[in-house]
Order: C-alpha cells, then structure tokens, then sequence
C-alpha cells in the first residue's frame, strides 16, 4: 500500500434534469440541467490547483461535471472509473419515463425491506455489490501513486465511502444497511458540492471545508 499523504477532492456531479424534477429513463443517461452546466462551469473556477489526477464516474452527469475541469486542466490524467458510479437498487422498467417523485415509492419501499441481497430486477444491483464497489474504490485510492486526486461522482456512493470508512466496515448486512440509509438522511451532499479527505498513514480525515 501506498504510505504517502494524499488529498482527495470529491465532488458530486452538479444538478441533473433528474435532481430538477424532470422524468428521465436510464441510470447512466441522465444530463445536467440548464442550472448544473452553470454549476460544472462554476466548480473548475474554485479548483485552482493542478491535480496529480481526475477520476470520473461513468455516468454522463458526472462526465459532463468534469468537462470544464478536464478543460482547463487539459495535462492531468483522467480516469473513468466503472466501479464509481451511482448505486443503482430500482430496476430499469420502474424508472422508464418516470421523475423522481414518481420513483418514490419504489426507493421507500426498497429501503424499508434492507435486504442485502434483494435485486429488484433487471439494471438492478443489490447493495452487496454496491458495497463491494465501494470497498475497491477506496483499495484503488490508496494504491495509485498520484497525491492530489479529484473524483467526480455521485452522492449516494460518497455518503457509503464516508460510512464505510468512518465506521470501518464493508459487510452489507441487514444492520448495517440500515444503518447506512439513516445516515444518508441526516448528512447531506448537494450537487456539485465539495468534501475533502486527507489520508495520512491510511488514516482518512474528511471535511466540507477545504484545511
């Protein structure tokens, strides 16, 4: 493992024609709205430092965040990284066309059963896999060389890497699935929103404002 110091910036995509209200019908399709590319181009304005490396979600949200970042940092490495992207626990069919207040009752009903191993179908993962993600996510932080890296992705993953980490457990278990989704309803990341770790011997740190 890599003993260095590192700074990792995350940063949730900004505002999505989903986030808006809007009704949209693939996990991975969803654009930003006339408000997030205002936010994007906002964010690569805040971030005045030349990071070591940009790691990206999948997920066109997030790539259309980065955009202006990976434009005016045109030398630095970028990553799109498969295992970053959003958790995906409803099945295609049930977000066909469909806003996120319609999805409502599908998302309460998914989080009142917290099962670990419920797939809800097809496009679906269960929240194993979501974890497992997660886990390798963090393995590959700590492994790569560069120091100063910054990931754009989405707020769901990043509320579960700050779970994971700070109560220092992968096992998705029905305990700690709840746990985790009463977590993710008291600490809130809005879009296009900054947090930052600081790893130090493999002791993560983390804060929304900047040290």
């Amino acid at each position: 493992m890599n003993q260095l110091s590192k700074k990792i910036t995350l940063i949730r995509h900004a505002e999505s024609i989903a986030n808006a209200g809007f009704a949209t019908s693939d996990h991975a399709t969803i654009p930003l709205s006339v408000l997030g590319y205002e936010q994007a181009a906002l964010l690569s304005k805040k971030i005045n430092t030349k990071p070591d490396l940009i790691i990206v979600s999948p997920f066109l949200r997030a790539k259309e965040t980065a955009l202006p970042l990976i434009t005016k940092y045109v030398d630095t490495t970028v990553i799109e990284l498969d295992i970053l992207h959003e958790i995906n626990y409803l099945a295609e069919l049930k977000c066909i066309n469909t806003t996120s207040l319609q999805r409502k009752p599908f998302t309460d009903a998914y989080w009142k059963k917290c099962n670990p191993n419920y797939i809800d179908g097809e496009g679906a993962e269960n929240f194993i896999t979501f974890i497992s993600r997660v886990k390798s996510f963090v393995e590959y932080i700590i492994n790569v060389k560069e120091i100063d890296i910054i990931v754009v992705g989405h707020g769901t993953f990043f509320k579960a890497l700050i779970y994971c980490i700070t109560n220092n457990t992968f096992i998705a278990n029905n305990f700690m699935m709840k746990q985790f989704y009463a977590f993710t309803t008291q600490y809130g990341i809005k879009n296009s929103e900054l947090i930052f770790i600081h790893i130090e011997n493999e002791m993560w740190r983390f804060s929304k404002t900047e040290e």
